[in-house]
């Protein structure tokens, strides 16, 4: 099951469409949170992970759901750059020792192998 909802780049015209829009789809979410084996959080490295990042990953705490957190657009960074992005996610979305954190870059497929690793050895614990 890949359940998916709306990204930050969704434009709406105001914040009272947003949580409309949103409200169903999370509803469905808590419905389906037995069923999901392992969730799949895409942050963008470049920046603070926002409210719907965080709110997201508290819904993954607060459900028990196994979670892979994923920063994402690794390929645009420097590399004195990635450390402190890395710590600046760690710290928002307050990661510990046993969190799952994995830099990656669509665009280049650095860290593919080892995300895939990580989902197939999720789906096979459970």
């Amino acid at each position: 099951m890949l359940p998916t909802l709306p990204s930050e780049h969704l434009k709406l015209t105001t914040r009272a469409q947003y949580l409309r829009f949103r409200r169903p789809r999370v509803c469905r979410l808590n419905r389906c949170a037995q069923l999901i084996t392992v969730g799949v959080l895409i942050v963008d490295i470049r920046h603070k992970p926002t409210e719907n990042d965080r709110v997201m990953h508290d819904w993954f705490r607060q459900t028990g759901c196994p979670e892979i957190i994923v920063a994402n657009k690794l390929d645009k960074l420097k590399k004195s750059e990635i450390e402190p992005n890395l710590a600046r996610i760690k710290e928002v979305l307050m990661l510990g020792e046993e969190d799952v954190l994995i830099p990656f870059s669509a665009e280049k497929g650095t860290n593919c192998d080892l995300l895939k690793a990580d989902i197939q050895n999720a789906l096979e614990e459970n």
